[in-house]
Parts: structure tokens; C-alpha cells; sequence
């Protein structure tokens, strides 16, 4: 028998070639731009940045590799972190580019590898997508006067429609009222639309009070402090929701976390301070609570869990009195143990879960290379 010749890699069918760059990591990707023409086309094809974004998806759900970004203020910071040979997380840094220098990352983590931000009037959104170095400027509708008060936002991805969507709530303080509205801005569409928010009268700035989120089977929601419930919005019906909360419960320990794909929430109760996750639909009409496990707080009493990083690794920060937050930790729920992340004074600006892709919306423009020094 004829023996297999060697194929050369440029022989390799599309297919077979997709295949096999899906499964190389973003750095070694942009790489291989450079290798050929034909790679480079290839590689920034819409068709194959989806299935390498589907390859890191299917291969990131079994919970083993999860990333945490830190979003950096100077590329001097030092990192005091004890956990490195213990942990199975791999610590990404970037330095804020400077045309975001004024703006705030939005919640705790990215979506398929893109992140939000606001600046500080809460008048324009930037998408940016730190492994490609792409960026998109959205500005919002009322730019620059504006009687509506801007107090959350959100970002999110609907695969319904295969669009990457703002959200922005904002309200109207009147005599005696307070009106409320969602603007929601279409990626693809480069548009906003808008509609009010039914409900909350008076508390409405108290229930939206806040800046994180968290997106959990197509609904967006909302941490607010208000004790007793939380505020979903379906991306699909786009209505909103409130989800009460377990009734034994007490004080809560956490944001509203995404735990293995369901909606958790950290809980203080008479038998102690313990994870529970929802299974609900978004009315808020029907919802019930699954207490998972016990938090076991150990040296650092005071915790509070902003985000599941995966294998078991939760981020947050211990408190001092008075909920201030003081140093950054890393909480393995499996070991029950705590461990110090970094100093809460270091020029840190955010610490997120994120995931590198290759995904470049319409509009995105490069960071200029100065832009981060």
C-alpha cells in the first residue's frame, strides 16, 4: 500500500483548517495572521471568529480554566498574590487605554470577550475587546442636556437575534413622581429604542441603585439593595421582573453571581451564610431558591463574593467596619479557604472574568498603540 504523504498546511481544506486554528489560543491566532494572506483572511472571516468563539465556549464549560483581568490604572503595579501555585486561575493584566481614562468598567465580567464601560457622566459607552484591541464609541441619545438621570447599565449578548445590546435605565424626578425608562442601543443596527420601565414609582432610583449586573440564560439582572428581591429583564420579551428572595434569609453576602449557568446569591441566615441559586421564570411569579453550600468565612470574617470565577474559585473582598472594602481575595468554596488577592490601594481600576476571543463588532476601531502608556 501506497503509504500518506504529508499534506502541506496549505492544502488543508477550509474546513479542516477552521478546525484546526479553532483550537489555538487568541495570542498564537493573531500570529498566524501574519503567516500568509490567505491566513489573515481567513482568520478575520465573521464565520470563523464564531466557531472559534463556539470552540472556547464548549471547551470552557466544564469549569476548569477560568481567567481574571485586571484592569490596570499604570503598568506599575505591583501584585502580592499567595495563591498562584494553589489556584487553577490564570491572571491576565492590561493598562486601562487612555481613551477610556475617564470611564468605569460595567459589572463583573465580559461578554463573549467584550467589555463595557461608561465614563463618568454615564453619556457615552465604549465596547472594547482587550485581545484584538478593538474598540466601539457609543453615544447615547441625550448627549448633552438631559433632564433624565442616568443609574444603571448593562450590556448584553441575545442570541435570538444575534445582536450585542446596551441597556441603559434611567429616571425623571418630577414634583410628586418619578418616571423611569429603558434605552436599549442594537449593535448591529447602530440605533437606540426606547420604553418605560412600568413600575417602582418613588424607589426607583433606590432599586437600581448600583452598577453590576449579571446575565443568566438570556436575562439580565440587576443587583439591587434593596433586601427582599432583586430585578430581572428578559432580553427576549423584554419585560422586567422582580425575584424575591428566600424568606429565611437575612443579610446578603454577595452580587448576584452566575454560578455554573444559574442565578445565585450569597446568604446570611440563622444556621449561617450559605450560596443559594434560583430556578425562576422572569415575573418573579414563580421562583424558588436552592441553599448549595455553606460559606465557611475562616480568618477574614467580613466577605463579600462579587463574582464565580469557576473551579470552585469565587473573587471578592474582606471588609473592615463600616463595609469598607479592604484587601481582594480569592475564596475556594471547595477547600472552604481564603486567600488574599491584592491590596484594595494598589492603582487597579477593575478585576473581571474574562474570556479572550477574536469578536469585532461593526464600528470597532484599534486602539492606538501609545494609548496605554
Amino acid at each position: 500500500m501506497e503509504k500518506n504523504k504529508l499534506t502541506n498546511v496549505g492544502d488543508l481544506s477550509e474546513e479542516l483548517l477552521t478546525e484546526v486554528l479553532a483550537r489555538l489560543p487568541i495570542k498564537t491566532l493573531l500570529v498566524c495572521k501574519s503567516v500568509s494572506k490567505p491566513w489573515l483572511s481567513h482568520i478575520s472571516n465573521p464565520n470563523f471568529i464564531n466557531s472559534h468563539l463556539r470552540y472556547i465556549i464548549n471547551n470552557n464549560n466544564n469549569d476548569n480554566n477560568p481567567t481574571l483581568l485586571d484592569i490596570l490604572d499604570s503598568p506599575e503595579v505591583n501584585l502580592f498574590l499567595d495563591t498562584y501555585s494553589t489556584c487553577h486561575i490564570c491572571i491576565d493584566r492590561v493598562v486601562m487605554p487612555s481613551v477610556f481614562r475617564h470611564s468605569r468598567v460595567v459589572g463583573t465580567s465580559c461578554c463573549n470577550g467584550i467589555v463595557c464601560l461608561s465614563n463618568d457622566y454615564r453619556n457615552v459607552v465604549y465596547l472594547w475587546n482587550p485581545s484584538i484591541r478593538g474598540f466601539k464609541e457609543v453615544f447615547v441619545p441625550e448627549l448633552y442636556v438631559s433632564k433624565w438621570c442616568p443609574v444603571k447599565t448593562g450590556f448584553a449578548y441575545d442570541s435570538t437575534c444575534n445582536d450585542y445590546k446596551v441597556f441603559r435605565i434611567l429616571y425623571e424626578v418630577n414634583l410628586d413622581s418619578v418616571t423611569s425608562k429603558m434605552q436599549v442601543y442594537l449593535v448591529n443596527g447602530d440605533s437606540w429604542r426606547e420604553f418605560r420601565v412600568p413600575f417602582w414609582g418613588k424607589t426607583m432610583r433606590e432599586k437600581f441603585e448600583g452598577n453590576d449586573f449579571i446575565v443568566v440564560n438570556e436575562r439580565l439582572y440587576f443587583n439591587s439593595w434593596d433586601e427582599e428581591q432583586l430585578i430581572a429583564f428578559d432580553l427576549r420579551k423584554e419585560v422586567f421582573g422582580l425575584v424575591p428572595f428566600p424568606g429565611s434569609v437575612q443579610n446578603k453576602w454577595s452580587d448576584v453571581l452566575d454560578f455554573k449557568g444559574s442565578i445565585a446569591v450569597v446568604f446570611e441566615s440563622v444556621s449561617g451564610i450559605d450560596l443559594w441559586t434560583l430556578d425562576d421564570d422572569v415575573s418573579g411569579q414563580v421562583s424558588s431558591w436552592t441553599k448549595m453550600f455553606s460559606i465557611v468565612p475562616g480568618p477574614m470574617f467580613n466577605m463579600w463574593l462579587s463574582c464565580y470565577l469557576g473551579a470552585g474559585q469565587f473573587y471578592g473582598n474582606n471588609l473592615l467596619e463600616g463595609n469598607l472594602f479592604a484587601h481582594n481575595i480569592l475564596y475556594d468554596s471547595e477547600k472552604k479557604e481564603s486567600k488574599y488577592y491584592r491590596d484594595g490601594r494598589e492603582y487597579i481600576l477593575a478585576t473581571l472574568k474574562y474570556t479572550k476571543t477574536l469578536v469585532s463588532l461593526d464600528g470597532f476601531h484599534q486602539v492606538e498603540e501609545n494609548a496605554d502608556e
